[in-house]
């Protein structure tokens, strides 16, 4: 007769012989080997699992084993280099494909065989998995851990994002998040905080590398930093921390509350302060630097001019390299300098002190009270003088403390004074240099 060794299991096939006429392949002996040899595979689970390495086939000398179980039966042996699986009889090793079997929802790591009752080695599945009960959940969450109200508590992303905490969302590559509300889109991002008992939500990190903390923080630049409550920062290597602060410019810093830093490398801080200008330091109190290289400080101080410097109150630099510092100052001129109260030096390299003085001509100088200095050159000392002259001295009184004395002018050449050098006469010269006290000038 014919028998078919193939198909349906091996207890049907056992049956098959021992109802036969006649033997098969010469003997019974060698029917029931074959019969044993055509037994289907992968019918049931091994006990363990043994890695191998050096070579892909086990029975080749050298080859190393872990943990170091070899030739044992009921283990299923797997190559490290091609995840190829073996079984064994006790004296060699025999390629194995388990056929699929659907017992659990997982399978032994790095095979397709099914894990079955097996509690002590690895198990993967290629599908998502969630603990605990879920709905709406997108594909893109691999592992999820889920409470009893339904919210997920724990996210693993397809991305290998990381989310934590209560409507959380790690979507960027890599990127974690956590807390309560919290947005982690940018590879490599990290988002925290968040208060659920208020409803405020937590950071956002947007860029590439950024990190977002606090509430309602936006760190949307790349490798930027926002942290404490609504602050941004939105450039490169930028950095906002306080309160509703801004970090806008290229490596800027703004810290404090309401402070802007919108400049290249810009750094505000204190309370509504704001750095526009490239490499410029606003702190303070409603202070600005505008111009390149500036900086202004106190309260309600502006330095627009470039490298200017404006401090105290109400102070403003507005020309290049200008200084203006004290109270309600002005200094518009290049290179100007005005100090004190409500003083202005609008004149180039102009220098302007005490109050309400003011020094509009080129290079020109005055200090007092009420005075002003409008020529080239001109210095005014004194309140409530007016010099317009070039490269005059305004003064209404001047006190000499101490001058050398001398008979006449000739003593004074041999005692070495020059053209234009002050002496007094000390009474002995001729008429009318009889009088001591005559105030002279070397002629």
């Amino acid at each position: 007769m014919s028998i078919t060794l193939s198909g349906g299991s091996w207890e049907q096939t056992i049956a098959i012989l021992l109802e036969a006429t006649e033997p098969v392949n010469g003997s019974w002996l060698q029917a029931i080997a074959n019969a044993l040899a055509n037994l289907p595979t992968g019918s049931t689970t091994p006990a363990g699992i043994v890695y191998f390495n050096v070579n892909p086939d086990p029975n080749t000398s050298g080859t190393t084993f872990d943990p170091d179980i070899q030739l044992t039966t009921n283990t299923l042996y797997v190559s490290n280099i091609n995840s190829s699986t073996w079984i064994s009889d006790g004296l060699a090793y025999q390629t194995y494909t388990g056929t699929t079997v659907d017992r659990t929802e997982w399978t032994l790591a790095g095979t397709q065989i099914d894990a079955g009752s097996n509690k002590t080695d690895s198990i993967s599945r290629t599908g998502n998995t969630y603990i605990g009960y879920s709905t709406g959940l997108t594909s893109d969450v691999k592992f999820g851990v889920v409470t009893t109200g339904g919210t997920m508590v724990f996210r693993v992303y397809e991305n290998g994002g990381i989310a934590e905490g209560q409507n959380t969302t790690a979507s960027g590559l890599y990127s974690h998040a956590e807390g309560y509300s919290s947005l982690a889109s940018g590879e490599d991002s990290h988002a925290e905080g968040g208060v659920e008992s208020d409803g405020l939500s937590g950071g956002t990190a947007e860029g590439s590398g950024s990190h977002a903390e606090g509430g309602a923080t936006t760190a949307s630049g790349y490798v930027s930093h926002a942290e404490g409550y609504g602050t941004i920062s939105s450039n490169v290597g930028s950095h906002a921390e306080g309160n509703s602060s801004v970090a806008s410019g290229f490596a800027s810093h703004a810290e404090g509350y309401f402070t802007t830093a919108n400049g290249t490398q810009s750094h505000a801080e204190g309370s509504s302060t704001t750095a526009v200008g490239a490499f410029t330091h606003s702190e303070g109190s409603n202070t600005i630097a505008s111009g390149s290289y500036s900086h202004s400080e106190g309260d309600t101080t502006f330095a627009f001019g470039n490298a200017s410097h404006a401090e105290g109150s109400s102070t403003t630099a507005s020309g290049s390299f200008s200084h203006a510092e004290g109270s309600s100052t002005t200094a518009s001129g290049q290179g100007s300098h005005s100090e004190g109260n409500a003083t202005t030096a609008s004149g180039l390299n102009s220098h302007a002190g005490g109050k309400s003085s003011k020094a509009s001509g080129i290079n020109s100088f005055v200090h007092g009270s009420g005075s002003t200095a409008s020529g080239s050159g001109t210095i005014v000392l004194g309140n409530g003088i007016t010099g317009a002259t070039a490269n005059t001295t305004f003064v209404k009184k001047l006190n000499i403390v101490s001058a050398p004395g001398y008979a006449d002018d000739a003593e004074a050449a041999g005692a070495g004074l020059t053209i234009g050098m002050v002496f007094q006469t000390t009474g002995v010269g001729a008429p009318p240099l009889d009088v001591a006290g005559i105030l002279m000038i070397k002629q």
